[in-house]
């Protein structure tokens, strides 16, 4: 049985990105992977502080986790198309076969989209599955077409065609949008509701990989609890034998004798578990990153807009600290922090700044490319003197900074940052646009609140530090540290979830290799 808090079904599946070294999907393609490169590349991007238990247990189980969604739970995954872009710090370097640390891969280990789902399979539950993981259309992303309109993809792989899920986000799912009007308004009303159509009839990125997952729940007559909400896990002789649960003001006991799995994120979750004497942890948040708070919007936009052409970030003094394509790179910087002088983080809060080709080339938060219309909450200036002088920035050092990042996209050679040549466009176009970004999703002196685990997910007892019988946890929820260490992989953490999610489910059936 699953339970839902809310009225739907589908949680949190970012883009439907899988990291999976050793998959099938690169043994079908003749892409070449190992054990030994796997692991080296995990110790790389963990910086020693994952553990080899935890690192060799996702190495060794996530192509089989994989491999079963694919071919016992019907989800039809898809191959990355893209050469160098899903990795962080670009695994493989930002030239093809440059191989920046041991175990890197140009491509193969990242699995970044599915093939379209089709709503009608869902039935009665059609409506019920949610429709994308952000809250944006998708489809508009085909309306873009070529590399000019998704800067700083890498390259595609030869006879490749770039996936609706990757590069553009689209508007937000809310009819009364800026975005939304304004395609319309290009499009015109019947072009638009096709559009909106097909995206629910073919769903893709996060709302197709649920739509397959649930379908498979489906299949196997699993039953779902939407609108419930767990209470308290109930105990009998130190093991968790079910769960307290309310719906509509209204509480059940449901046993289970096999076990209780939290596999959602929150402050009601780890507490459940530290209520009945699980060891929780808190992971120091050490790669955030920055982004745009469009007014009207429910979410931040982030790594879209800010690997634009024409842009750039910069702090409060006006310089770059960071190249700005990959989150996880400009992410690290933000926690930069003034020992002596001002004593705060230096490069919190941050400032994007671009000019009008920005505008005029690529769909700025989800918008059509070129329409200026209901810009009026960015900073703008006909110059960039004006534009620092709205934003509170030192303009000498703002031009300053402008006229060197203008130089080093002409000549194709970031030397300050080694930002990915292909994202380089200098910024000469007035207006000049800026806006306040914002700093870490979270706070970086707050962390996040985890369980600790043993290998098979069972959550262990903060006295004992043993396992506690009939617990188990996967997902965000999951202390990751010793998988992960303190860096960061695309994709990696929706694998940890099959993995983890598998091992437990076996390890309560008895079984391995099931």
């Amino acid at each position: 049985m699953i339970i839902e808090k809310s009225a739907q079904v589908g949680g949190e599946a970012p883009h439907g990105l899988f990291y999976v070294p050793m998959n099938h999907l690169m043994k079908q393609a003749g892409i070449p992977d190992s054990r030994d490169e796997a692991l080296a590349w995990m110790r790389y991007i963990g910086g020693g502080y994952n553990t080899t238990e935890f690192m060799e247990a996702f190495v060794d189980n996530a192509p089989r986790a994989l491999e079963h969604l694919d071919r016992k739970a019907g989800v039809k995954f898809r191959i990355s198309e893209l050469i160098d872009f899903w990795a962080p710090y670009s695994e493989g370097g930002w030239r093809l076969n440059e191989q920046i640390a041991a175990g890197s891969k140009t491509r193969g280990r990242v699995i970044a989209s599915v093939d379209p789902f089709p709503a009608e399979a869902l039935g009665s539950w059609r409506h019920r599955v949610r429709l994308a993981d952000d809250g944006t259309y998708h489809v508009f992303g085909e309306l873009l077409e070529g590399q000019e309109h998704n800067p700083g993809l890498g390259r595609l792989t030869k006879g490749a065609t770039l996936g609706k899920s990757i590069g553009h986000s689209g508007p937000f799912r809310d009819r009364d949008s800026v975005a939304l009007q304004l395609w319309k308004k290009r499009l015109g009303t019947s072009k638009l509701e096709e559009l909106l159509k097909k995206d629910e009839e073919q769903r893709n990125a996060g709302a197709g990989l649920t739509g397959y997952l649930f379908l498979a729940v489906i299949n196997r007559g699993i039953e779902m609890r939407t609108e419930t909400t767990a209470g308290r896990l109930l105990e009998e002789n130190g093991r968790v034998v079910g769960l307290v649960v309310s719906h509509g003001g209204q509480e059940e006991v449901i046993k289970a004798n096999r076990g209780v799995m939290l596999a959602a994120q929150g402050e009601d979750y780890w507490r459940l578990a530290a209520y009945v004497g699980g060891a929780v942890g808190s992971k120091s948040v050490l790669q955030g990153g920055s982004s745009i708070r469009v007014p009207g919007e429910p979410t931040a936009r982030g790594n879209y807009e800010l690997r634009m052409r024409h842009s750039l970030v910069v702090n409060r003094f006006g310089e770059r600290f960071a190249d700005e394509g990959p989150y996880q790179a400009a992410g690290a910087k933000l926690l930069d922090f003034d020992s002596h002088g001002e004593h705060r983080f230096r490069n919190i809060p941050n400032y994007f700044i671009f000019d009008s080709q920005l505008i005029e080339k690529y769909s700025f938060v989800g918008r059509p490319p070129g329409e200026t219309e209901g810009l009026e909450w960015l900073a703008q200036g006909q110059t960039l003197a004006e534009l620092a002088q709205k934003l509170k920035l030192p303009a000498a050092k703002l031009e300053a900074t402008v006229s060197r990042f203008n130089d080093y996209a002409k000549r194709g050679r970031d030397v300050d940052f080694s930002r990915r040549p292909e994202t380089l466009g200098a910024l000469e176009k007035a207006p000049f646009y800026g806006v306040v970004a914002d700093g870490p999703r979270h706070d970086p002196l707050q962390g996040l609140i985890s369980v600790v685990t043993d290998v098979n997910g069972q959550v262990l007892h903060y006295k004992t530090n043993q396992p506690i019988p009939g617990l188990y946890v996967c997902g965000h929820l999951q202390e990751d540290r010793d998988i992960i260490g303190l860096g960061y992989q695309a994709g990696l953490h929706c694998a940890m979830g099959s993995v983890w999610g598998m091992l437990a489910a076996e390890h309560a059936a008895g079984v391995r290799n099931a």
